[in-house]
Protein backbone atom coordinates (compact mmCIF):
# COMPACT_ATOMS: atom_id res chain seq x y z
CA UNK A 1 0.00 0.00 0.00
CA UNK A 2 1.36 3.32 -0.80
CA UNK A 3 0.48 6.01 1.28
CA UNK A 4 1.26 9.92 0.34
CA UNK A 5 1.58 12.55 3.34
CA UNK A 6 1.89 16.55 2.67
CA UNK A 7 2.89 18.92 5.25
CA UNK A 8 1.63 22.18 3.96
CA UNK A 9 3.07 23.91 7.38
CA UNK A 10 6.98 24.83 7.58
CA UNK A 11 8.54 22.67 10.61
CA UNK A 12 12.09 24.16 11.32
CA UNK A 13 15.10 21.90 12.26
CA UNK A 14 18.77 21.90 12.28
CA UNK A 15 19.71 18.24 13.24
CA UNK A 16 16.73 16.23 12.74
CA UNK A 17 13.31 15.09 12.42
CA UNK A 18 11.41 12.83 13.80
CA UNK A 19 8.36 11.03 12.33
CA UNK A 20 6.34 7.86 13.57
CA UNK A 21 3.73 6.05 11.93
CA UNK A 22 1.43 3.77 13.81
CA UNK A 23 1.11 0.16 13.34
CA UNK A 24 -0.61 -2.26 15.17
CA UNK A 25 -4.25 -2.80 15.66
CA UNK A 26 -5.07 -6.18 14.30
CA UNK A 27 -1.65 -7.35 12.99
CA UNK A 28 1.11 -7.59 15.10
CA UNK A 29 4.17 -8.74 12.92
CA UNK A 30 7.01 -6.70 12.39
CA UNK A 31 7.35 -4.86 9.46
CA UNK A 32 9.72 -2.88 6.70
CA UNK A 33 8.14 0.68 5.31
CA UNK A 34 10.44 2.95 2.78
CA UNK A 35 9.92 6.70 2.73
CA UNK A 36 11.45 9.38 0.48
CA UNK A 37 11.29 12.65 1.77
CA UNK A 38 12.08 16.28 0.36
CA UNK A 39 13.23 19.11 2.54
CA UNK A 40 15.00 22.66 1.90
CA UNK A 41 18.69 22.86 3.22
CA UNK A 42 21.77 24.94 3.73
CA UNK A 43 24.91 24.31 1.69
CA UNK A 44 27.06 22.77 2.63
CA UNK A 45 26.21 20.14 5.01
CA UNK A 46 27.80 17.44 7.27
CA UNK A 47 27.71 13.59 5.54
CA UNK A 48 24.81 11.64 6.15
CA UNK A 49 25.43 7.67 6.81
CA UNK A 50 24.69 5.44 3.80
CA UNK A 51 21.64 3.61 3.39
CA UNK A 52 20.67 0.44 4.69
CA UNK A 53 21.49 -2.58 2.09
CA UNK A 54 19.06 -3.81 0.10
CA UNK A 55 18.10 -7.02 2.24
CA UNK A 56 16.88 -4.24 4.92
CA UNK A 57 14.97 -2.34 2.07
CA UNK A 58 13.33 -5.30 0.75
CA UNK A 59 9.13 -4.93 1.57
CA UNK A 60 7.47 -8.22 3.23
CA UNK A 61 7.16 -10.08 0.45
CA UNK A 62 7.84 -13.89 -0.81
CA UNK A 63 8.89 -14.95 -4.29
CA UNK A 64 8.87 -18.97 -4.18
CA UNK A 65 11.68 -20.47 -6.15
CA UNK A 66 10.58 -23.29 -8.51
CA UNK A 67 6.70 -24.33 -9.59
CA UNK A 68 5.01 -22.74 -7.15
CA UNK A 69 1.17 -20.95 -7.34
CA UNK A 70 -0.90 -19.19 -4.62
CA UNK A 71 -3.22 -21.95 -3.33
CA UNK A 72 -6.35 -21.51 -4.04
CA UNK A 73 -8.53 -23.73 -1.00
CA UNK A 74 -11.86 -24.49 -0.79
CA UNK A 75 -13.92 -26.54 1.89
CA UNK A 76 -14.71 -29.65 0.26
CA UNK A 77 -16.50 -31.30 3.32
CA UNK A 78 -16.68 -32.13 6.74
CA UNK A 79 -17.96 -35.74 7.02
CA UNK A 80 -14.43 -37.06 8.13
CA UNK A 81 -12.65 -34.34 9.57
CA UNK A 82 -11.97 -31.15 7.75
CA UNK A 83 -10.87 -31.12 3.92
CA UNK A 84 -10.02 -28.46 1.68
CA UNK A 85 -9.54 -28.49 -1.92
CA UNK A 86 -6.45 -26.30 -3.78
CA UNK A 87 -8.71 -25.86 -7.43
CA UNK A 88 -5.18 -24.98 -9.23
CA UNK A 89 -3.80 -28.07 -8.78
CA UNK A 90 -6.13 -30.77 -7.30
CA UNK A 91 -4.27 -31.14 -3.97
CA UNK A 92 -6.56 -32.06 -1.12
CA UNK A 93 -5.45 -31.33 2.52
CA UNK A 94 -7.40 -33.27 5.01
CA UNK A 95 -7.06 -32.91 9.14
CA UNK A 96 -9.16 -33.21 12.14
CA UNK A 97 -9.60 -29.48 12.24
CA UNK A 98 -8.06 -26.60 9.78
CA UNK A 99 -8.46 -22.85 9.49
CA UNK A 100 -8.29 -21.13 6.34
CA UNK A 101 -6.59 -17.14 6.85
CA UNK A 102 -4.81 -15.10 4.98
CA UNK A 103 -1.14 -14.45 5.74
CA UNK A 104 0.69 -11.65 6.27
CA UNK A 105 3.18 -12.56 3.18
CA UNK A 106 2.25 -11.02 -0.37
CA UNK A 107 3.02 -12.56 -3.48
CA UNK A 108 4.59 -10.19 -6.43
CA UNK A 109 1.25 -9.98 -7.81
CA UNK A 110 0.11 -7.86 -4.37
CA UNK A 111 -2.24 -11.11 -3.51
CA UNK A 112 -1.65 -12.33 0.34
CA UNK A 113 -0.72 -15.80 1.15
CA UNK A 114 -3.18 -17.90 2.22
CA UNK A 115 -2.62 -20.20 5.57
CA UNK A 116 -4.14 -23.33 6.28
CA UNK A 117 -3.53 -24.34 10.10
CA UNK A 118 -4.43 -26.91 12.24
CA UNK A 119 -6.57 -26.27 15.32
CA UNK A 120 -5.51 -27.33 18.92
CA UNK A 121 -3.12 -29.76 17.68
CA UNK A 122 -1.39 -31.72 20.31
CA UNK A 123 1.73 -34.70 19.94
CA UNK A 124 0.04 -37.56 17.06
CA UNK A 125 -2.38 -35.12 15.78
CA UNK A 126 -1.81 -35.55 11.81
CA UNK A 127 -2.79 -33.86 8.20
CA UNK A 128 -2.48 -35.25 5.12
CA UNK A 129 -1.55 -33.16 1.99
CA UNK A 130 -2.84 -35.53 -1.20
CA UNK A 131 -1.21 -34.32 -4.88
CA UNK A 132 -2.56 -34.89 -7.85
CA UNK A 133 0.04 -36.18 -10.05
CA UNK A 134 -0.40 -36.03 -14.01
CA UNK A 135 2.73 -38.33 -15.09
CA UNK A 136 4.36 -40.76 -12.94
CA UNK A 137 8.16 -39.89 -12.14
CA UNK A 138 10.59 -38.30 -10.04
CA UNK A 139 9.21 -35.09 -8.74
CA UNK A 140 11.31 -32.70 -6.01
CA UNK A 141 8.51 -31.53 -3.51
CA UNK A 142 8.96 -28.21 -1.54
CA UNK A 143 6.25 -27.69 1.30
CA UNK A 144 6.46 -23.88 2.65
CA UNK A 145 4.94 -23.24 6.02
CA UNK A 146 4.71 -20.20 7.89
CA UNK A 147 6.95 -20.13 11.78
CA UNK A 148 5.94 -17.88 14.02
CA UNK A 149 5.83 -18.16 18.08
CA UNK A 150 2.69 -20.39 18.57
CA UNK A 151 4.13 -23.18 16.21
CA UNK A 152 4.85 -26.77 17.00
CA UNK A 153 7.58 -29.57 15.73
CA UNK A 154 6.53 -31.85 12.52
CA UNK A 155 7.42 -34.91 11.07
CA UNK A 156 6.73 -34.95 7.52
CA UNK A 157 6.80 -38.81 5.38
CA UNK A 158 5.52 -39.66 1.81
CA UNK A 159 2.55 -42.12 2.85
CA UNK A 160 3.43 -44.00 -0.30
CA UNK A 161 7.29 -44.21 -1.59
CA UNK A 162 8.83 -46.15 -4.03
CA UNK A 163 11.59 -46.20 -1.53
CA UNK A 164 12.91 -48.80 0.24
CA UNK A 165 13.85 -46.70 3.25
CA UNK A 166 12.11 -43.31 3.02
CA UNK A 167 13.12 -41.04 5.33
CA UNK A 168 10.63 -38.31 7.04
CA UNK A 169 11.95 -34.78 7.39
CA UNK A 170 12.03 -32.94 10.74
CA UNK A 171 10.51 -29.52 10.52
CA UNK A 172 10.19 -27.04 13.86
CA UNK A 173 7.78 -24.11 13.21
CA UNK A 174 8.47 -22.18 15.79
CA UNK A 175 10.13 -18.88 15.33
CA UNK A 176 10.27 -15.54 17.96
CA UNK A 177 8.95 -13.53 14.66
CA UNK A 178 6.72 -14.81 11.88
CA UNK A 179 8.77 -15.80 9.02
CA UNK A 180 9.13 -18.64 6.31
CA UNK A 181 10.18 -22.22 6.12
CA UNK A 182 10.23 -24.58 3.66
CA UNK A 183 11.02 -28.28 3.83
CA UNK A 184 12.30 -30.72 0.78
CA UNK A 185 11.30 -33.89 0.10
CA UNK A 186 13.83 -34.67 -3.29
CA UNK A 187 13.62 -37.15 -5.94
CA UNK A 188 10.80 -38.67 -4.85
CA UNK A 189 9.05 -41.16 -7.14
CA UNK A 190 5.43 -40.24 -7.49
CA UNK A 191 2.80 -42.74 -9.51
CA UNK A 192 -0.08 -40.90 -11.95
CA UNK A 193 -3.16 -39.97 -9.61
CA UNK A 194 -3.27 -39.27 -5.82
CA UNK A 195 -0.15 -39.41 -3.85
CA UNK A 196 0.05 -39.04 0.25
CA UNK A 197 2.14 -36.85 2.39
CA UNK A 198 1.72 -37.68 5.83
CA UNK A 199 2.04 -34.56 8.51
CA UNK A 200 2.44 -35.77 12.23
CA UNK A 201 2.88 -33.18 15.05
CA UNK A 202 5.54 -34.40 17.81
CA UNK A 203 5.28 -31.61 20.31
CA UNK A 204 7.04 -28.30 20.21
CA UNK A 205 10.03 -26.54 21.27
CA UNK A 206 10.82 -25.22 24.30
CA UNK A 207 10.12 -21.38 23.89
CA UNK A 208 6.76 -21.72 22.01
CA UNK A 209 3.57 -20.94 22.80
CA UNK A 210 1.41 -24.32 21.23
CA UNK A 211 1.73 -26.89 18.41
CA UNK A 212 -0.08 -26.41 15.45
CA UNK A 213 1.16 -25.58 11.66
CA UNK A 214 0.45 -23.53 9.28
CA UNK A 215 0.84 -24.50 5.59
CA UNK A 216 1.15 -21.82 3.17
CA UNK A 217 2.04 -23.79 -0.60
CA UNK A 218 4.26 -26.39 -2.14
CA UNK A 219 5.87 -26.84 -5.35
CA UNK A 220 5.97 -29.79 -7.14
CA UNK A 221 8.57 -30.63 -10.28
CA UNK A 222 10.36 -32.95 -11.94
CA UNK A 223 13.65 -33.98 -10.02
CA UNK A 224 15.77 -34.94 -13.44
CA UNK A 225 14.64 -33.76 -16.97
CA UNK A 226 16.58 -36.21 -19.10
CA UNK A 227 16.85 -33.96 -22.18
CA UNK A 228 17.48 -34.84 -25.86
CA UNK A 229 20.72 -33.08 -26.21
CA UNK A 230 22.60 -33.72 -29.51
CA UNK A 231 20.76 -32.80 -32.23
CA UNK A 232 21.30 -33.02 -36.20
CA UNK A 233 20.50 -29.75 -37.77
CA UNK A 234 19.29 -28.19 -40.57
CA UNK A 235 18.28 -24.85 -41.78
CA UNK A 236 17.19 -21.63 -41.65
CA UNK A 237 14.42 -22.34 -44.17
CA UNK A 238 12.26 -19.14 -45.56
CA UNK A 239 9.37 -18.85 -43.08
CA UNK A 240 7.75 -15.66 -43.24
CA UNK A 241 4.56 -16.29 -41.13
CA UNK A 242 2.91 -19.25 -39.18
CA UNK A 243 1.18 -20.44 -42.13
CA UNK A 244 4.70 -21.87 -43.37
CA UNK A 245 4.91 -24.44 -40.31
CA UNK A 246 2.76 -26.42 -43.12
CA UNK A 247 4.88 -25.88 -45.43
CA UNK A 248 6.66 -29.03 -46.78
CA UNK A 249 10.66 -28.61 -47.20
CA UNK A 250 13.21 -31.04 -48.12
CA UNK A 251 13.59 -32.87 -45.16
CA UNK A 252 10.25 -33.85 -44.55
CA UNK A 253 10.62 -35.81 -47.92
CA UNK A 254 14.13 -37.33 -47.38
CA UNK A 255 16.52 -37.71 -44.24
CA UNK A 256 20.00 -37.48 -45.63
CA UNK A 257 22.33 -35.91 -43.60
CA UNK A 258 24.93 -35.67 -46.62
CA UNK A 259 22.94 -33.13 -48.38
CA UNK A 260 22.34 -29.94 -48.63
CA UNK A 261 19.39 -27.66 -49.46
CA UNK A 262 18.12 -24.40 -50.60
CA UNK A 263 17.61 -21.99 -47.52
CA UNK A 264 16.33 -19.19 -46.36
CA UNK A 265 19.28 -16.92 -47.80
CA UNK A 266 21.91 -19.73 -48.99
CA UNK A 267 22.45 -23.39 -49.12
CA UNK A 268 22.38 -25.15 -46.09
CA UNK A 269 23.56 -28.71 -44.36
CA UNK A 270 23.00 -30.91 -41.86
CA UNK A 271 25.21 -30.23 -38.77
CA UNK A 272 25.48 -31.26 -35.16
CA UNK A 273 24.03 -29.00 -32.02
CA UNK A 274 24.61 -30.31 -28.49
CA UNK A 275 22.84 -28.30 -25.95
CA UNK A 276 23.88 -27.68 -22.31
CA UNK A 277 22.94 -29.28 -19.24
CA UNK A 278 19.48 -27.44 -19.36
CA UNK A 279 18.89 -29.15 -22.42
CA UNK A 280 17.98 -26.05 -24.43
CA UNK A 281 18.37 -25.84 -28.10
CA UNK A 282 18.91 -22.09 -28.35
CA UNK A 283 18.90 -21.79 -32.09
CA UNK A 284 19.71 -17.76 -32.68
CA UNK A 285 23.21 -17.63 -31.35
CA UNK A 286 24.02 -20.74 -34.33
CA UNK A 287 21.66 -20.01 -36.86
CA UNK A 288 21.37 -16.94 -39.19
CA UNK A 289 19.23 -15.35 -40.10
CA UNK A 290 17.54 -15.65 -37.06
CA UNK A 291 13.91 -14.43 -37.67
CA UNK A 292 11.13 -15.66 -39.88
CA UNK A 293 12.69 -18.73 -40.67
CA UNK A 294 12.99 -22.52 -39.31
CA UNK A 295 15.00 -25.49 -38.99
CA UNK A 296 14.78 -29.09 -38.93
CA UNK A 297 16.23 -31.03 -36.00
CA UNK A 298 16.94 -35.15 -36.08
CA UNK A 299 17.84 -37.55 -33.34
CA UNK A 300 16.80 -41.03 -32.51
CA UNK A 301 15.81 -42.72 -29.79
CA UNK A 302 16.63 -46.35 -28.62
CA UNK A 303 13.58 -48.79 -27.02
CA UNK A 304 14.32 -52.23 -25.17
CA UNK A 305 11.03 -52.75 -26.02
CA UNK A 306 7.72 -51.65 -28.19
CA UNK A 307 6.11 -49.24 -25.71
CA UNK A 308 3.65 -46.50 -25.64
CA UNK A 309 5.46 -43.37 -23.99
CA UNK A 310 4.91 -39.67 -23.42
CA UNK A 311 7.01 -36.62 -24.46
CA UNK A 312 7.41 -33.37 -23.38
CA UNK A 313 7.80 -30.39 -25.35
CA UNK A 314 8.41 -27.02 -24.85
CA UNK A 315 9.65 -24.44 -28.15
CA UNK A 316 9.97 -21.16 -29.47
CA UNK A 317 8.20 -20.51 -31.40
CA UNK A 318 5.78 -22.93 -33.46
CA UNK A 319 6.46 -26.87 -33.38
CA UNK A 320 5.89 -29.98 -35.72
CA UNK A 321 7.27 -33.39 -34.60
CA UNK A 322 7.20 -36.95 -36.74
CA UNK A 323 8.08 -39.90 -34.42
CA UNK A 324 9.35 -42.53 -37.38
CA UNK A 325 7.61 -40.70 -40.13
CA UNK A 326 4.33 -40.10 -38.75
CA UNK A 327 2.96 -36.36 -37.71
CA UNK A 328 2.13 -36.61 -33.99
CA UNK A 329 2.27 -33.04 -32.99
CA UNK A 330 1.70 -29.59 -33.97
CA UNK A 331 1.84 -26.54 -32.25
CA UNK A 332 1.61 -23.36 -33.99
CA UNK A 333 1.81 -20.89 -30.95
CA UNK A 334 3.99 -17.78 -31.23
CA UNK A 335 5.32 -17.83 -27.25
CA UNK A 336 8.70 -18.21 -25.36
CA UNK A 337 10.05 -21.53 -24.69
CA UNK A 338 10.08 -23.35 -21.76
CA UNK A 339 10.28 -27.28 -20.51
CA UNK A 340 7.28 -29.07 -20.85
CA UNK A 341 5.05 -26.91 -22.56
CA UNK A 342 3.26 -29.56 -24.75
CA UNK A 343 2.77 -33.34 -23.73
CA UNK A 344 2.20 -35.79 -25.79
CA UNK A 345 1.32 -39.69 -26.18
CA UNK A 346 3.57 -41.03 -28.79
CA UNK A 347 4.13 -45.31 -29.84
CA UNK A 348 8.07 -46.24 -29.57
CA UNK A 349 8.46 -49.58 -31.55
CA UNK A 350 11.39 -51.65 -30.01
CA UNK A 351 15.02 -50.58 -31.49
CA UNK A 352 15.95 -47.50 -32.62
CA UNK A 353 13.22 -44.50 -33.40
CA UNK A 354 13.40 -41.41 -35.53
CA UNK A 355 12.37 -38.19 -34.08
CA UNK A 356 12.02 -35.31 -36.23
CA UNK A 357 11.52 -31.62 -35.11
CA UNK A 358 10.36 -28.89 -37.26
CA UNK A 359 10.48 -25.17 -34.97
CA UNK A 360 9.50 -21.62 -36.46
CA UNK A 361 10.90 -18.43 -35.54
CA UNK A 362 9.45 -15.42 -35.75
CA UNK A 363 11.50 -12.73 -33.96
CA UNK A 364 13.47 -13.12 -30.68
CA UNK A 365 14.51 -15.89 -28.95
CA UNK A 366 14.57 -19.21 -30.73
CA UNK A 367 14.96 -22.86 -29.48
CA UNK A 368 13.39 -25.91 -28.05
CA UNK A 369 13.32 -28.55 -25.25
CA UNK A 370 12.52 -31.75 -26.18
CA UNK A 371 12.48 -35.31 -23.48
CA UNK A 372 10.55 -38.50 -23.02
CA UNK A 373 8.93 -39.80 -19.41
CA UNK A 374 11.82 -42.52 -18.62
CA UNK A 375 11.93 -42.69 -14.67
CA UNK A 376 13.21 -45.84 -15.46
CA UNK A 377 16.29 -44.34 -17.62
CA UNK A 378 15.46 -47.25 -19.90
CA UNK A 379 15.71 -44.63 -23.10
CA UNK A 380 18.56 -44.38 -24.87
CA UNK A 381 19.70 -41.18 -27.28
CA UNK A 382 22.19 -41.00 -30.54
CA UNK A 383 22.32 -38.64 -33.02
CA UNK A 384 22.09 -41.69 -35.33
CA UNK A 385 21.56 -45.76 -35.20
CA UNK A 386 25.28 -46.23 -36.10
CA UNK A 387 26.48 -43.21 -34.47
CA UNK A 388 27.93 -42.54 -38.38
CA UNK A 389 27.64 -38.59 -37.78
CA UNK A 390 29.48 -37.88 -34.62
CA UNK A 391 32.50 -36.13 -36.48
CA UNK A 392 30.09 -34.08 -38.65
CA UNK A 393 30.01 -30.46 -38.36
CA UNK A 394 29.36 -28.74 -35.12
CA UNK A 395 27.16 -25.86 -35.21
CA UNK A 396 28.70 -25.35 -31.20
CA UNK A 397 31.86 -24.55 -33.13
Amino acid sequence: TVYRFHVPDPIPFKKSIRVTIEHGHDNDRSDYYSSVAYWYQDEPHKPFPPLPSVDRRLPFALIPEGNFSIPEWEMADRENGWNFVDKKSGAVFSAPSLLLSASSFYAPSGDRYPLLSSDGAEPGTEGRLSLDIAVEEFYDVDLFFLKDRDLGLLLIEEAQSARTDPQPVAFDGYAGQKSMGKISLNNVRLKKGRNDIVFRVTGKAESSEGMNYSLMGMSVSPASRRFIRDWNLIGPFDAPDMSYLQTVYPPEREIDPEKSYQGKEETVSWGIFRAPESGFIRLEDSIRPSERGLIYALSYVFSPEERAALMKIGSDDGVRIWINGDLVHTNPAYRGAYPDQDTLSVHLKKGWNMILIKVLQGAGGWGFYARFVDPDGRLTYALSPDNSLTDKRSLRD
